[in-house]
């Protein structure tokens, strides 16, 4: 919506996910990650993790979670991270999320080393088995990351289907406002 002195309002409104559906936990770790500060310096990687939300305009990434920066390291072993699962995947753990590295600068503006899309389930999976994400910019690899832990504490059983006595019952929604000048 327009504003009469300038600026537009954008409002996403979604359905709230269902209570209890639990914290995800777990911690990344980089490993030769290629280095985008120039060759007297090293990056200071750190990582966004973001949900697809569909919007008016069609899908589109929001950062749910960033990561501390890790300083003149091009294998950072990142803190671990606890998020509700409802802001990563909405309670879907098979979601698509998308992992992006960043070269954090002074000024703002990130530099993007890589990214990789994943799902809750498929991290979970890759902390098990020891194996590790590649990186790509651009269909070239930056390194890989390693999923060191990953799990899902606190998840509460669904709800069967027309079970009204549970948290669920009440139709609740979510709202995100921003507001850009024009």
């Amino acid at each position: 919506k327009k504003l009469k002195k300038g600026g537009t309002i954008f409002c996403h409104i979604e359905k709230a996910a269902r209570a209890g559906s639990g914290t995800f936990h777990f911690q990344l770790n980089g490993f030769k990650l290629k280095n985008v500060d120039g060759m007297f310096s090293k990056s200071d990687p750190f990582f966004e993790v973001s949900r697809l939300v569909n919007t008016a305009g069609g899908n589109t990434w929001h950062i749910a979670y960033r990561s501390e920066v890790v300083k003149n390291d091009l294998n950072p072993k990142w803190k671990s991270v606890s998020v509700p699962l409802n802001n990563i995947c909405g309670d879907n753990k098979d979601e698509r999320v998308l992992i992006t590295v960043k070269d954090w600068e002074k000024n703002g503006k990130h530099a993007p080393m890589g990214s990789f899309e994943t799902s809750v389930n498929s991290m979970i999976n890759k902390a098990k088995s020891g194996a590790s994400f590649d990186l790509t910019k651009k269909n070239k690899s930056y390194g890989s990351v390693v999923v060191a832990s990953a799990r899902v504490e606190g998840e509460t059983p669904k709800p069967a289907p027309g079970d009204t006595t549970g948290a669920d019952a009440a139709e609740t929604a979510a709202v995100g406002v921003a507001v850009a000048a024009t």
